[in-house]
């Protein structure tokens, strides 16, 4: 599922980490880097001039469809699309940027197009936890970026998430698709959620798809849990309202003083992050969500 493959982080945390310890989104030797203090090299990123950067450029792997097979856009290949423009930021917080700018050379990637990118999250919070990035870099502020016009562009991002969800929780389960193997996989893992980050951590628009076992590799904190498993996580749906009404600063306080319940059965709060994911595994009530087709 969302654990496999590579993929970039969507999260300034889990991406600081990598940073400081010296490992990268991509994969290949370990190199030494300096620890710096990230929310300044956040607050930094924010207020850079923009730079230029060429999309599908260069060697590397060739876009692939979800099934496979090279990406056709128009009649053309994807590396004949016009390059978007980047905002300037800390090389390890502009892992989605450059995952948008130039899909063929990032890990984890399943699809791409000239608008989209479907793609593995690198720390999944999920048994299967993908992102759909918007390649077009005036929306790097996030979904409180979207307009009216931007319509369509959600419909596409919704429905290239359902169905790179479908395929991915198929693929997740041993033996394919087989019903009889559902029971090894955690309760929730076929009921998915799209949404957005009230206020994102790192630029380039991106719909997180994620099943509701919330039981990933990449769910470690607090703070994780409750960015999912709360408000602050906002369900996109077609002709939701644009521009979105929340304010990004009001909902990162609130998310940050959320208790910890389950979000299958309310149950809570819970003292510690352990007991909660204790509870929340053994919990047999049915995840709200949208179920896949497999």
């Amino acid at each position: 599922g969302g654990g496999g493959g590579g993929g970039v982080a969507a999260d300034a945390d889990d991406a600081g980490a990598a940073a400081a310890t010296g490992t990268g989104t991509g994969g290949g030797e370990t190199k030494t880097t300096t620890t710096t203090n990230a929310f300044a090299v956040m607050m930094a990123a924010s207020s850079g001039s923009p730079k230029s950067a060429a999309a599908g450029g260069g060697k590397g792997k060739g876009g692939k469809g979800m099934s496979g097979g090279s990406v056709v856009v128009g009649g053309a290949t994807s590396n004949d699309a016009k390059a978007p423009q980047a905002p300037a930021s800390a090389p390890w917080t502009r892992g989605l940027v450059d995952a948008a700018l130039d899909p063929a050379r990032s890990d984890g990637v399943l699809f791409f197009d000239d608008e989209i990118v479907v793609m593995r999250d690198k720390y999944p919070k999920a048994s299967t936890h993908l992102l759909v990035l918007a390649r077009d870099q005036t929306l790097a502020a996030g979904p409180t970026a979207l307009t009216k016009a931007h319509a369509p562009l959600l419909t596409r991002m919704l429905a290239a998430g359902r169905k790179a969800a479908a395929e991915e929780a198929a693929r997740a389960r041993p033996g394919g698709i087989d019903t009889t193997t559902r029971m090894n996989t955690p309760p929730g893992s076929d009921v998915f959620k799209l949404g957005f980050h009230a206020k994102p951590s790192m630029p380039c628009l991106h719909l997180h798809v994620i099943s509701q076992d919330l039981r990933g590799v990449g769910m470690k904190t607090r703070r994780h849990w409750s960015s999912f498993a709360t408000g602050f996580f906002k369900l996109a749906r077609e002709g939701m309202p644009l521009p979105v009404g929340w304010d990004p600063e009001e909902e990162e306080r609130e998310m940050k003083m959320a208790r910890l319940s389950c979000h299958k059965c309310g149950d809570g709060p819970f003292a510690t992050f352990p007991k909660l994911t204790e509870h929340v595994s053994a919990c047999d009530v049915a995840a709200a969500g949208e179920r896949v087709d497999f």
